[in-house]
């Protein structure tokens, strides 16, 4: 199903390809947060050595450095797709019913057998003993009843700021039960978790509901680090801002936008446009490249 990616493998922008084998879809659903995204696809290339292509599914984006690398992308050959326009205040539901739509209908002209469906601000964590594609799709293999299985978040770096508004709803997870998936000869280890875009990979002609079950989550080596839980409020990126500034409640949860609020009125909301790290596009915090076990 999969080998490793060295022989005759082409590494571009666009993903990793082998002549004669399908690439594994990595559907990146995106709005605006071009520095996630950057992360996030530095992440793609560090940690997967198996082939995969990259397809940006572009929400409507209009921070302009955001539509800039959009464009450099485009040129570069990767795909850019959008879904159907629909009003600024829409639920989330119906944004991820209108994603689903154009994944679907890519899916349904290719030969991969499986796909990744994730948002930007989940880079992946490290190298592991598999690769992550892989054992991934080791498990759907070996439980036929799985909806999907994603990635777990780290919860062992968040900061303070942050936690104190987080913990009550991640604290469920973080106590969860810990299983084995057992994969040439080495213990994968997973909890038992809803997924609906946190690098979630499907079988392909899935019927895409948000938070069917059953799902899993793998845990350290084979799982992610959310951004938004680790980067300083100080060291928040322009186009971050930007984002929870057009963003919905629902969409960007209180947990990130009331700290990012509270930080803006300590600053003066950038002292009438004098420089700060809160408007610096493109600055991560000093958490984003840290490898800690989960």
């Amino acid at each position: 199903m999969f080998t490793k990616a060295d022989k005759g493998a082409v590494h571009d922008i666009r993903g990793i390809r082998v002549p004669g084998m399908a690439s594994m879809p990595i559907f990146i659903q995106f709005k605006d947060r071009v520095t996630y995204l950057l992360e996030f696809i530095r992440s793609l290339h560090r940690v997967i050595k198996t082939p995969f292509e990259i397809i940006i599914i572009d929400d409507t984006s209009t921070f302009p450095a955001a539509v800039n690398f959009l464009n450099r992308l485009n040129d570069s050959g990767v795909t850019i797709l959008h879904p159907a326009p629909r009003a600024p205040d829409a639920p989330f539901d119906i944004i991820y019913r209108d994603v689903a739509k154009v994944i679907t209908s890519y899916m349904n002209a290719t030969d991969a057998e499986n796909f990744i469906w994730t948002d930007p601000d989940v880079p992946l964590d490290g190298d592991g003993p598999g690769d992550i594609l892989v054992v991934y799709a080791e498990a759907l293999r070996q439980h036929g009843e799985l909806y999907n299985v994603g990635c777990s978040l780290r919860w062992d770096n968040w900061l303070d700021e942050i936690r104190d508004g987080k913990i009550d709803n991640e604290k469920q997870w973080v106590k969860a039960p810990v299983h084995c998936l057992e994969y040439r000869q080495v213990c994968y280890h997973y909890i038992e978790a809803p997924i609906d875009t946190t690098f979630a990979m499907f079988r392909k002609g899935a019927v895409l509901k948000r938070l069917s079950s059953p799902s899993i989550r793998m845990i350290a080596p084979l799982g992610c680090r959310h951004l938004d839980w680790i980067i300083p409020m100080e060291s928040i990126p322009a186009d971050v801002q930007y984002y929870a500034s057009k963003t919905t409640k629902e969409v960007n949860h209180s947990w990130f936008r009331n700290p990012l609020k509270k930080r803006r009125r300590e600053i003066g909301d950038g002292a009438a446009g004098a420089p700060s790290a809160l408007n610096t596009p493109g600055r991560m915090g000093n958490g984003t490249h840290s490898h800690a076990p989960s």
